[in-house]
């Protein structure tokens, strides 16, 4: 349960802010949040007098990494943070508040912090109290407005059609070498992102397609494709920035290519030149997870490539990358693909306690959209589907 706010004992000061902030209309629109670091108090115990300064230090960097002008941000007392997105909608708001307090929890707590996550939608100010209904994080993404678009309908705008070409539907060559020093023959297609809350696209991905039959991949080929892809990824970046776009981009990448020192380095040389679109644009999909990695390591390999992205998901296939996912989840979202359709929603089910950012790959153009966003789906790509 959220915790209750007494207004007349955050100072003079606070009170004004928070007026600002009720009477600007965010709070009916569902756009200001209750953020509670009341676990990490309870955790420290004696404690907390002595590192709330460090705890706090650490939520104002996080909030002013993940926050863009007009959103502010409010500290209460010792553990609330009042949080206003002016800049998305109510349900992106609630993602970003409940990505920035999972990652502070888990910091703090030296644990995946779920059920520890109290995130709050605040209501309004009764008997100079600050009234909040606790957010339902594993519920799935609200319906389009009545009378709004389909995903698949026509009327949608997408973002970045106004590049000469547009990017849905390109198609680039982008051969390596296997260890055989044969070359293969590998694809990479852009296609839009579809937000199934909105009916629109929001985003654009790089999928990867190797000729039929083409063998198992070893973790050396696996780095050869993504540097193929991280030099395609580079030109398209200098387009990005050419036009002033302001989309993500997803781009698959393998966690052998990541997670090793060396290789990490000779991925980022690829794309230094525009380093500052990839921290603007680039959401990387981490591909290749699997339970046998030691833990620890996938949250090491994260921290060392966050700096360098938006933001990291992770792609998983079956339940085992799944399940090492979940051991360890160090990720603002999730990529589900290749699944069969009955092991599609007890996945999407168990994702949604880490995250309302869950894509599904390869839908179908006859699938049935209401569905994918009843059991957690937010953001689909299509198999052939509409550009």
């Amino acid at each position: 349960m959220a915790e209750a706010v007494q207004i007349s004992s955050i100072g003079t000061a606070r009170q004004d802010q928070l007026e600002a902030i009720m009477g600007a209309g965010l709070v009916q629109q569902g756009k200001v949040f209750s953020l509670s670091l009341q676990s990490i108090q309870s955790e420290l115990g004696d404690r907390w007098e002595g590192k709330k300064d460090q705890v706090w230090e650490a939520v104002e960097r996080a909030l002013g990494r993940r926050l863009v002008l007009p959103d502010i941000f409010l500290q209460l007392n010792d553990t609330i943070v009042l949080v206003a997105i002016a800049t998305a909608d109510a349900y992106e708001g609630q993602i970003r508040c409940a990505e920035v307090l999972r990652s502070i929890l888990t910091h703090f707590l030296g644990r995946a912090a779920d059920d520890d996550v109290r995130l709050a939608r605040v209501s309004g100010v009764v008997d100079g109290v600050l009234t909040v209904e606790a957010v339902d994080l594993s519920a799935p993404p609200p319906s389009p407005p009545v009378g709004g678009t389909g995903a698949a309908r026509p009327g949608a705008s997408p973002v970045g059609t106004e590049w000469t070409p547009p990017l849905a539907g390109r198609s680039y060559a982008a051969p390596f070498l296997n260890a055989r020093a044969q070359p293969i023959d590998m694809l990479l297609e852009v296609v839009p992102v579809w937000r199934l809350d909105r009916g629109l696209v929001s985003a654009y991905a790089l999928r990867r397609q190797l000729p039929p039959r083409t063998a198992a991949i070893t973790d050396d080929e696996q780095l050869a494709m993504d540097i193929a892809t991280a030099d395609r990824l580079a030109a398209l970046l200098a387009e990005y920035k050419r036009e002033g776009a302001m989309f993500a981009i997803m781009v698959p990448i393998f966690y052998s290519s990541v997670s090793a020192r060396r290789s990490r380095e000779r991925l980022l040389e690829r794309t230094w030149d525009v380093h500052d679109q990839m921290r603007r644009a680039v959401i990387y999909e981490v591909e290749g997870l699997s339970s046998g990695i030691p833990d620890g390591r996938i949250a090491e390999t994260a921290a060392m490539m966050r700096p360098f992205v938006h933001s990291l998901t992770a792609c998983v296939t079956d339940r085992g990358q799944a399940d090492a996912v979940l051991r360890e989840y160090a990720f603002t979202g999730v990529a589900v693909q290749d699944l069969h359709a009955a092991a599609l929603e007890p996945m999407l089910v168990r994702f949604r306690r880490r995250t309302a950012n869950i894509m599904v790959h390869r839908v179908r153009p006859d699938s049935d959209e209401d569905y994918l966003r009843s059991i957690g789906a937010s953001h689909i790509t299509y198999m052939d589907g509409p550009a």
